[in-house]
């Protein structure tokens, strides 16, 4: 991570990511399969799980010097300590994987995400820097993932422990007696357009409530703005980390080279780091986001509005524990509009 690429790399996944929450958080209705669909139900935790492992081999490589074997390996405490991150970043992914799937059950795993990002918020803390001004880099950046960390907590607690009447319908759905591969491959063929998928709408639906535990669809997670706050704390963080890459190594060897030895170790330390670095970010972040979220939601309401007002009337619904009908006592009526609702991107019927 001590170089330019080294920070790009892992702020790009960053702003991959604070993309999806973005879009996640926008109440327009015709980006609500983020919610429903098993693929995007399952990115964070995918997200997460990828990046990690693939931040934990490529620091590996650098460490071992693997292509250029005249050189010595230098597993330094440095490359030690990134190495654990990124692991510890894979490990939570792999098991919040585990929980959504149903493979473990404890409750405990629901905090496993926001555990390991706190841990390597603290992590950052307390890893030894050349300059007083990266280490203030390293802790502004530990502030994003805290975060990101306590809204996560936040919004885990509400899925779990509010709407509880959901989560009851869920469970009292059948089971299918097996499920499609498409589910295994947590739903990216049905992502891919040339990949001919032979699971139905509704197949999908039936598979996502009783394959995938109901806190990570349940329709309260998204009414108190908390998937905002996670994504706009992973956004400038990844901005951010694109500013340290930059502002470090961007004019070359040895890292600070350009900056003013004031700002690096002097008095103004702080002046540089939160004024000059950090505020003009935090500015034209928020106008973005608050453009993006006014651009949705006019378009929604211009090109998409029948649709609104029936997604608005079944979340109300939803968040009355009244969204999911049990499947084996469906009428065929019932049956033919909850595959309507699937066809606009919502599971199940209205009907109670």
């Amino acid at each position: 991570m001590g170089s330019y690429v080294g920070h790009a790399f892992p702020g790009t996944m960053m702003l991959f990511l604070a993309l999806f929450y973005l879009l996640r958080s926008q109440r327009a209705s015709f980006l609500r399969r983020l919610h429903t669909s098993q693929f995007w139900i399952s990115f964070e935790a995918s997200s997460f799980a990828f990046y990690g492992a693939l931040g934990c081999i490529l620091e590996f490589i650098d460490a071992s010097h693997l292509f250029h074997l005249q050189d010595p390996p230098n597993f330094s405490q440095s490359h030690l300590d990134h190495m654990r991150v990124t692991a510890i970043l894979s490990l939570s992914g792999l098991v919040t994987l585990l929980h959504q799937y149903k493979f473990i059950s404890s409750p405990g795993f629901l905090i496993v995400i926001p555990f390991a990002l706190s841990f390597i918020g603290l992590a950052f803390v307390s890893h030894p820097q050349q300059f007083p001004l990266f280490g203030l880099a390293h802790t502004i950046s530990a502030v994003f993932f805290f975060i990101y960390s306590v809204s996560k907590y936040i919004h885990t607690l509400l899925c779990n422990y509010s709407n509880a009447s959901y989560t009851r319908k869920c469970e009292s759905i059948p089971a299918p007696s097996s499920y499609s591969l498409t589910f295994y491959l947590f739903g990216i063929p049905s992502m891919i357009p040339l990949l001919s998928s032979k699971r139905s709408k509704q197949t999908e639906a039936i598979e996502v409530y009783t394959g995938i535990h109901p806190i990570y669809h349940n329709p309260i997670g998204r009414k108190f703005g908390l998937e905002w706050i996670q994504g706009f704390s992973m956004w400038l963080n990844g901005v951010w980390w694109w500013e340290m890459g930059y502002s470090f190594w961007g004019q070359g060897d040895p890292a600070g080279v350009g900056i003013d030895k004031m700002y690096l170790e002097g008095g103004m330390v702080w002046h540089y780091g939160i004024v000059r670095m950090l505020f003009p970010h935090i500015v034209w972040s928020l106008a973005v986001w608050v453009i993006v979220g006014l651009v949705c939601e006019a378009v929604d309401k211009r090109f998409f509005g029948k649709e609104r007002e029936k997604w608005i009337e079944e979340e109300k619904l939803a968040f009355r524990g009244k969204f999911l009908e049990n499947l084996k006592n469906q009428t065929e009526d019932e049956r033919e509009e909850g595959e309507k609702l699937v066809e606009r991107g919502n599971f199940g019927s209205p009907k109670v």
